[in-house]
């Protein structure tokens, strides 16, 4: 017999609006959605978009070795990774019913994808200041000082003017021209980038959800996929946060695989009537 399905609104909507956004954003990035009679939206490619196109293996189009169906774990990743990238708090209330056993744990990776922008924001705005300068020593230079500021992140009571200082400390360090910059100055820029109404912190963010959104959908064991992630991150000069960014992607799939294997049925309904 068929089953009563219980009404998911803010679920339904939710996972309408993803699939609308993973058009676009699969789109730009040249990734190939999933493909078959589980597929969750036709996709029309554009060709000529981005140097690699990404290529999946056939086999896993439809499910992965766990059997999820990848249609269910692209498309729940893409609504996690939004809720992550969100601007205002996680509440309860506005979580995906699906998704609000997770509560906690989503408040948790929005918390990350914000430490994230700031690394980004960081890491910019450091590399702007090194100017020209041995590509290979300007990555250690800027891996050093991540490390630095996701450790200072993860207090609650850090500010700006903690970032800023740490900032104009490793200036003082490495770069001779960076000295007639103030701890004022570089803090103003810093908050310049970090401004959320600003065009610098919007391709901040969106840089740092297309780099999710490749780990997450792509297949971590093809070269290709870290190059392409690499190839995001490196539009804001944060190349070193590589691992950051692959762990947080890890952290995403724990809740999304417990929540396909509990609503499988919920998922099936849901992607084929959207």
């Amino acid at each position: 017999g068929v089953g009563v399905r219980l009404p998911l609104p803010k679920t339904e909507s939710c996972l309408a609006a993803t699939k609308q956004w993973m058009g676009e954003a699969f789109a730009s990035l040249a990734i190939v959605p999933s493909s078959g009679e589980d597929s969750a939206f036709p996709v029309e490619m554009k060709s000529g978009i981005g140097d690699t196109l990404m290529v999946r293996e056939k086999e896993d189009s439809v499910t992965n070795a766990k059997g999820l169906p990848k249609v269910h774990r692209d498309v729940l990743s893409s609504a996690v990774l939004q809720i992550m990238a969100q601007d205002k708090p996680v509440m309860l209330e506005d979580v995906p019913e699906i998704l609000e056993m997770d509560h906690r744990r989503l408040v948790g990776l929005q918390h990350t994808f914000q430490r994230l922008v700031v690394l980004s924001a960081s890491c910019l705005l450091l590399h702007q200041l090194m100017g020209k300068r041995d590509a290979e020593e300007a990555e250690q230079v800027k891996d050093a000082f991540a490390k630095r500021v996701n450790a200072l992140l993860l207090h609650p009571d850090t500010k700006l003017s903690h970032l800023s200082s740490e900032l104009h400390n490793l200036l003082k360090q490495h770069c001779e021209g960076a000295l007639e910059l103030n701890e004022e100055s570089i803090f103003n820029l810093l908050n310049d980038l970090l401004n959320e109404d600003g065009l610098a912190y919007k391709s901040l963010k969106k840089n740092m959800q297309a780099a999710l959104l490749i780990a997450l959908v792509e297949q971590p064991s093809n070269p290709a996929t870290k190059a392409n992630v690499l190839k995001s991150l490196k539009r804001s000069g944060s190349a070193v946060l590589y691992n950051k960014v692959a762990g947080s992607a890890e952290k995403v799939r724990d809740v999304v695989v417990i929540a396909c294997k509990i609503h499988s049925r919920v998922l099936s309904h849901i992607c084929v009537d959207n």
